[in-house]
Parts: C-alpha cells; sequence; structure tokens
C-alpha cells in the first residue's frame, strides 16, 4: 500500500446499529486519536475516514492519510489510488509506524501525554 491507512473494527461482527452507546462513544474517541495520529505525519495533507457495508455484519472503518498536494486524490477517489501509487520506501514505512504507534499511546495515555 502506498498511503498510510489505519483501521478501527469491532471484535465481534456487528455493524453500526448493533453498538451500544458505550461501545459508539469509544469507537468516535478512538477514530479522533487516529485521524491526530495521521494528521501529525509530515506531508498530509488531510485525513478521510471511510466505511464499507457490501456484506454481512462487520464493521471496519479505515482512516486514510493523502498526502499534501496530491488534490487528484481528493474525496471518494482516494482509495482508488492506494494501490496505484508506488510503495512507499521500508525506512519511510518504519517511520510512519513508529510515528503513528507513539501518537496512538500519548492519546490513550501509554507512555506519554494525552493528545
Amino acid at each position: 500500500m502506498s498511503l498510510p491507512t489505519l483501521m478501527l473494527h469491532t471484535r465481534e461482527h456487528i455493524d453500526f446499529d448493533a453498538l451500544t452507546d458505550e461501545a459508539a462513544a469509544e469507537m468516535g474517541v478512538r477514530l479522533i486519536w487516529m485521524q491526530r495520529a495521521l494528521a501529525s505525519i509530515e506531508g498530509v495533507g488531510r485525513v478521510h475516514v471511510a466505511k464499507w457495508g457490501d456484506g454481512g455484519a462487520h464493521l471496519h472503518i479505515f482512516v486514510i492519510a493523502r498526502p499534501r498536494g496530491m488534490l487528484q486524490l481528493k474525496g471518494m477517489f482516494l482509495t482508488t489510488w492506494l494501490h496505484a501509487l508506488p510503495p512507499l520506501r521500508p525506512e519511510l514505512w518504519t517511520a510512519i509506524r513508529a510515528h503513528v504507534r507513539t501518537a496512538l499511546e500519548a492519546a490513550a495515555g501509554v507512555g506519554g501525554e494525552p493528545m
């Protein structure tokens, strides 16, 4: 994959309408943490959140970073480009993973200050 992407999903096979209010609130907070983590990566212009439900109850929410200046990736076209863009260098992926992990741990209060 060529764009930093995170996925939030439930442990059980359920969909939005089956979430308890508590689970929905927790999911909302985690989505914000994920959006902030990706948005804080150098060179990210925007972060998109998407959910497709083309099958059974299987709640997966994708959080995808769009590079700054790549306006051809705006909106619904972003996912079209996910596998068409050249892959990022392995060392860049390593740096991005470390950055996102640190940001998410800080947001959750693990090993740092909350975001």
